[in-house]
């Protein structure tokens, strides 16, 4: 149906640590090496809100009532200073019109580390920003056919307090058909996404 052929967002929000799985930082490395395939995984946890958007959504207060809470893990790999790239499991339940539902979003992106690619440097700075792309699959669980393939993008702010260790603020939206709305005013293209 025409429902099914545009594309819409998913934008997310989460506060979360980070703890590097095998971490050496007394290793010689240039930015464009490729590491050992055991060397450099970490592992996040997140916990945020999010707040599905579609049209007829007006006011400030209108999407405030629409948030719920999120929950994240995700699995990655640093594969040089400048790049890593994870796989992440999220998701809860959400809110559309008076529609209560559960929700999960598995995504696998590929991230850079732009003070990593700007210092070319040894080493890890205490503050990072780290924006990055990636494929997306979305389903809501009161609803099998709305198994959604898609794309997502967000940026982290790092604070490393610790060499193995950090916290960050991350923000993201996923692109993924409007019908995963379920509302009654017919939706177009871009007009329906989670922000987390």
């Amino acid at each position: 149906s025409i429902n099914n052929s545009y594309p819409s967002f998913l934008p997310s929000l989460s506060v979360g640590l980070l703890k590097d799985i095998n971490h050496n930082p007394s290793r010689s490395r240039s930015r464009e090496e490729t590491r050992q395939f055991s060397s450099d995984w970490f592992f996040q946890v997140a916990l945020g809100v999010n707040s599905l958007n579609y049209k007829g959504v007006g006011t400030f207060e209108d999407r405030m009532r629409l948030l719920t809470p999120a929950i994240e893990f995700g699995i990655g790999k640093s594969m040089s200073k400048t790049w890593s790239c994870r796989f992440s499991a999220s998701g809860l339940y959400s809110k559309s019109e008076d529609d209560v539902f559960s929700y999960y979003n598995l995504h696998e992106d590929i991230i850079l580390d732009v003070m990593g690619w700007l210092l070319n440097r040894e080493g890890r700075t205490m503050f990072d920003f780290k924006p990055y792309v990636g494929a997306s699959l979305v389903a809501r669980l009161d609803d099998q056919s709305h198994f959604l393939f898609g794309g997502d993008f967000g940026a982290m702010l790092v604070y490393r307090y610790d060499p193995k260790y950090e916290i960050f603020l991350e923000a993201r939206y996923v692109l993924t058909p409007p019908r995963f709305a379920h509302v009654t005013e017919k939706q177009n293209t871009f007009s329906v996404g989670m922000a987390t």
